[in-house]
């Protein structure tokens, strides 16, 4: 018969041990607790009432922090045959749900009534998350009874996804913990990782109260608070990205009453986690023209099989484009070339925190955040009057008698509707590459592997919704992605020789990355592998890689072989095919003249085949940030029918219809941002002009 301990005695601190109890029958206990990303259950064996076996699971815990840490967390509960353990630095959230799934199963196993009640010791605590650029720490204070504030002291991340606004993790979750007394929080849509960064901070902050952190993980929900709605408007755009809001702004500006509806609880779209870049000519910081750039785009990367008109009016707008983010406090620190020693056109515009000199130079690469941009411009939609509605996914169009789209359906995660009429509909959902299957489906990749480094809510809704009402869809097979090639030890590709995984060559290896993976993509592949020997251990981009393979610590990201053959055999291709590769390559490399592909004689190093140096091959799989293709519109934005009609009250801008922007390769950063935010405005000023308003041209108004 079982014993019963009370809570009163646990709390006058008796440490519970099963091997004290008596004995029994071996009897297995299961528990839940909220972990990181959802639930982590504990399967928990006791024999002679001790804990001989633990078995857990958290299918929603991140598979690298969280997923990762269960067997260590396993061994260390069977290993001190209680819940009374350490956790797994970095997985606070997924440790603690851990210890609480076991605590209850030992509860259970000895009839232990486990108190409902939140106790604290009275006092302001600091705690530490992992967010998405780094560490979050954050102030909670308490009484005995109760969270009394929740206060981020300091993060990294992402403007207008982590923070910035009232729906996003940092300003919503310090609210919600306090109302609700809880941390069994949905996490925000689109900032997952901030939003379990700022419970997990809170979660570390709370051990140090005395509270039984379990107690709020498995707390209450909040409620969402959302009803049913029925709106109007004259505009309703779809989508808070770059041509969402850009869309938004000159409608607003034109005198439209505007609403905008955005699936994920932040700006969570490609623009604002972007490198901080924009494409734009003919500005007063360098001398390059429109003609250059135009020339650039249209023929030399387009192959005169892109839409002439659309890129002239993008190219030509650009310079007042980045001169109207100037006027909203947009920083311009410095130009780069598009890719330094291969295409040598400043172009790209870097936005920054601050710029002390005030000069904006031509610098060498540099990278900053998206959000430098779409923070002011969600500003200054805001300043003209424009509603927000976020997580409320557009589910489908709504048309009339006619055809024509006369607004949206929505349906938010709780099931509430909104139903909003309007006079025109813009649609701005982005792209679809956060669809895995869907890219597989209309794209001929061997064994498909790659990874999707995007806005995981660019799903194509925007773009299926668009095709139920008859619009035109460019969705073919072998459509383009932007994509780079990618080795977590080296980004610079431009003296090894690149292969595919049958052994042959397929780039140009010295050249725009983007021009590597639109080569690889024409061969047909995803991934690839640069081949180098030991003797390319003097140079910084491949001394890493040689260093992990020696070590043991680089995994398939670095093959390594004595000989052709062996190397051949580790990769699955045909030793032949390979030898011949190497031996043709070596061969130009004696010329110092690359025949086949052009590649420059300062980057043509050959590679040792005899057997005297080691040989490697680092595996490169493809990141996919977007797609291409989507809606069919006109160059003012119209989305046009499968027969090349205006679908009446129905436009279209940004990634969901980038038809007609792209043949084969990206031309460059800034160049997706800057054509969403161009027809983005057409979008915003067509629709206000087919109104009847008064089609001002904000971006010339200064």
């Amino acid at each position: 018969m079982k014993k019963r301990i009370t809570a009163a005695l646990l709390a006058a601190g008796l440490l519970l041990s099963l091997a004290a109890i008596g004995a029994a029958e071996a009897t297995t206990f299961t528990a839940t607790a909220q972990g990181f990303g959802g639930d982590v259950t504990a399967v928990v064996t006791l024999e002679d009432l001790r804990i001989t076996a633990c078995e857990l699971t958290g299918e929603q815990e991140t598979a690298e922090i969280g997923g990762k840490a269960l067997p260590e967390l396993e061994a260390r509960v069977v290993k001190a045959g209680s819940a009374e353990i350490d956790g797994v630095s970095g997985a606070t959230l997924t440790s603690n749900a851990v210890k609480a799934a076991v605590r209850d199963c030992l509860d259970q196993a000895n009839g232990v009534e486990k108190s409902t009640t939140a106790v604290y010791k009275a006092g302001a605590y600091e705690g530490t998350g992992r967010g998405m650029m780094g560490e979050i720490r954050v102030e909670v204070t308490v009484d005995e009874t109760s969270i009394r504030q929740v206060e981020v002291v300091s993060q990294n991340d992402t403007e207008m996804i982590g923070w910035g606004l009232e729906t996003a993790p940092v300003e919503l979750l310090s609210r919600q913990i306090v109302e609700y007394q809880s941390l069994n929080l949905d996490a925000v849509t689109g900032a997952t990782v901030t939003s379990n960064g700022v419970k997990a901070a809170v979660a570390n902050a709370l051990e140090a109260s005395g509270v039984d952190v379990s107690l709020l993980q498995n707390g209450p929900k909040a409620d969402s608070g959302s009803v049913d709605e029925e709106l109007t408007c004259d505009v309703v755009v779809a989508g808070a990205g770059a041509a969402g809001l850009m869309a938004a702004v000159e409608a607003a500006y034109n005198g439209a009453n505007v609403i905008v509806v955005e699936k994920a609880g932040v700006l969570t779209g490609s623009a604002t986690r972007n490198g901080g870049l924009l494409m734009a000519s003919g500005t007063p910081y360098t001398d390059v023209d429109n003609e250059a750039l135009i020339d650039f785009l249209y023929a030399e990367i387009g192959n005169k099989n892109v839409d002439e008109e659309r890129i002239r009016g993008f190219v030509e707008g650009s310079a007042d484009m980045l001169a109207f983010f100037e006027s909203l406090g947009t920083v311009i620190e410095n130009v780069q070339n598009i890719c330094d020693g291969v295409v040598e056109l400043p172009v790209v515009y870097n936005a920054a925190k601050e710029n002390p000199d005030g000069v904006v130079d031509l610098k060498p690469w540099t990278i900053s955040i998206g959000s430098l941009y779409m923070a002011p411009l969600y500003e200054k939609a805001v300043e003209l009057g424009v509603e927000f509605r976020f997580n409320t996914p557009m589910t489908s169009l709504t048309t009339d008698d006619e055809g024509g789209v006369n607004g949206i359906l929505c349906e938010r995660k709780d099931g509430t509707r909104v139903v909003i009429q309007a006079d025109a509909t813009i649609l701005a959902t982005g792209g679809f590459a956060g669809d895995p299957a869907r890219i597989l489906a209309n794209k001929t990749m061997k064994e498909g592997q790659f990874y999707y480094v995007g806005a995981n809510t660019n799903t194509g809704e925007g773009m299926m919704a668009a095709q139920a009402v008859g619009a035109a869809v460019r969705y073919e097979d072998d459509m383009p992605f932007l994509a780079t090639l990618q080795n977590k030890y080296t980004s610079t590709k431009f003296r090894s020789l690149m292969i595919t995984p049958e052994g042959e060559r397929f780039t140009k290896e010295y050249d725009y990355h983007n021009a590597v993976s639109a080569d690889l993509n024409r061969a047909g592949w995803c991934y690839a592998y640069e081949i180098i020997d030991e003797s390319f251990g003097d140079d910084s981009s491949y001394a890493a890689a040689i260093a992990a393979a020696a070590d043991g610590s680089a995994g398939g990201a670095v093959i390594v072989a004595s000989s052709v053959q062996e190397l051949a055999e580790k990769l699955g291709m045909d030793a032949a095919v390979l030898g011949q590769t190497l031996e043709r390559y070596n061969e130009m490399c004696a010329k110092g003249v690359d025949e086949d592909y052009g590649k420059i004689a300062e980057y043509l190093k050959p590679i040792a085949t005899d057997g005297s140096r080691t040989l490697y091959a680092l595996k490169d799989t493809e990141n996919v940030t977007d797609s291409f293709g989507g809606i069919k519109t006109d160059p003012t934005a119209h989305v046009l029918s499968e027969n090349g009609e205006r679908i009446p009250g129905l436009y279209a801008a940004g990634a969901v219809a980038f038809t007609d922007w792209i043949d084969v390769e990206y031309p460059g950063c800034g160049y997706g941002f800057g054509t969403a935010l161009y027809m983005g405005r057409m979008a915003g000023t067509h629709a206000a002009a087919d109104l009847g308003l008064e089609g001002k041209d904000i971006l010339l108004d200064k």
